[in-house]
């Protein structure tokens, strides 16, 4: 099993012309574009399944339980992160990739009848989560930035640790934010220092464990019917996933920033601004206060 959404033609190197002076006299030369991959080959994947399903009481009950484990080896993937850019090298995709995804799904199921009336009730769910068993990654990350071992797609944040709420609160605080701003303002958020040298800059944002995906997604189901006339609603909903909401969404769909203010912060003081989040302005780091959980559900009748 592989996955044709690469480029074409890896196994193969290919050329291109520049101009050079040489002895006073411009010269065209002939360098190589890309180094070619002459080993690519097909990912590989390994799957293993156990499921359970059955019925109760002449069928009045219902089940099915599964469990999935999947790992993806020999992925393409490209080391542009621990082979430095100095090298002037434009390198191939590599079958160094592993992945493995694990999860499990469920449906549970009653049905019953009384003379005319008749009603059901179902229940399901899925969970599903990946890792990241190896890629390629700079070798001088720090740990608690590194993907490996975490879900595919994250990304990295500061840590909010409250706000600074007035000018003595600034005059306190032993942590330098240069890094990050010239002059601090009472509202501006503080920020964890995460590998404790004192003060704030790239190497204090931490790896996330979740993405926009989410982890679990369920529904849940009733239905009745009574010789012509029949009811069926459905309530769906998902858990598990965090959305980065950034400042683009404050455009033609509405001040959705602003609204988010409005709903949290009606009765917000300075006096409780270490309590309530508030900071100043709407400038945008990937702040962790920024990734908000995104729970989901949903309810439709028929």
């Amino acid at each position: 099993m592989g996955n044709d959404q690469i480029a074409t033609y890896q196994y193969l190197s290919t050329y291109g012309f520049r101009s050079y002076v040489i002895g006073n006299v411009e010269t065209k030369t002939l360098f190589e574009t890309k180094i070619p991959n002459n080993n690519i080959k097909w990912e590989v994947a390994t799957n293993s399944d156990i499921g359970l399903e059955g019925s109760l009481f002449n069928d009045k009950v219902t089940f099915e339980m599964d469990y999935f484990y999947n790992k993806r080896t020999d992925i393409l993937w490209v080391k542009n992160a621990s082979v430095p850019q100095s090298t002037g090298l434009t390198l191939p995709a590599q079958n160094i990739g592993e992945v493995e995804n694990t999860g499990f799904d469920f449906t549970l199921g009653y049905r019953n009848q009384i003379g005319d009336f008749k009603y059901n009730i179902g229940l399901n769910g899925g969970y599903a989560k990946n890792k990241i068993l190896f890629w390629d990654e700079a070798p001088g990350a720090p740990e608690w930035q590194r993907s490996t071992g975490r879900p595919m797609n994250t990304y990295v944040a500061y840590q909010y640790d409250g706000v600074f709420k007035d000018q003595a609160d600034i005059d306190a605080t032993t942590i330098s934010y240069k890094a990050l701003v010239n002059t601090l303002r009472p509202g501006d958020m503080k920020y964890k220092d995460w590998n404790g040298d004192g003060k704030i800059d790239p190497n204090d944002q931490v790896r996330n464990d979740f993405t926009q995906l989410p982890l679990f997604q369920g529904g849940f189901n009733l239905g009745a019917s009574y010789k012509n006339f029949d009811l069926t609603i459905l309530f769906q909903g998902a858990a598990g996933a965090m959305q980065y909401i950034s400042a683009g969404e404050m455009g033609n769909i509405g001040n959705y920033l602003t609204n988010i203010v409005q709903l949290t912060f009606r009765n917000f003081t300075y006096e409780a601004a270490n309590s309530e989040g508030w900071y100043r302005g709407w400038t945008i780091l990937y702040w962790a206060w920024w990734i908000s959980w995104a729970p989901f559900v949903g309810m439709f009748i028929a």
